[in-house]
């Protein structure tokens, strides 16, 4: 999850770095212990513990299935095979 899907998910607010102070992290801290905020993170907590493997188990069950697959070629981007222009989405002139 990007930090920003989060910021969207909790209802964050992304602080203004030019306009930094004591009263906004106050502010900040006091918006953060809100019930709401609670809330909203025992759902993230529930949507991330409700897997079927734990962490460990998924990045071994994948580790091997890539060895057993010999690289698991079928898995691997196209952009593997682009130049990196393209993969960034650039128009380069001829």
């Amino acid at each position: 999850m990007l930090c920003a899907d989060l910021i969207k998910l909790l209802s964050w607010q992304e602080p203004d770095y030019a306009s930094f102070s004591q009263q906004t992290i106050l502010e900040g801290i006091r918006t953060v212990l809100k019930p709401e905020y609670k809330f909203n993170m025992r759902l993230l907590q529930a949507q991330y513990r409700d897997r079927p493997m734990s962490a460990m188990d998924t990045a071994i069950f994948w580790t091997e299935y890539v060895i057993r697959h010999k690289g698991a070629p079928h898995l691997r981007t196209a952009a593997v095979h682009m130049p990196w222009y393209q993969t960034l989405c650039l128009d380069v002139a001829p």
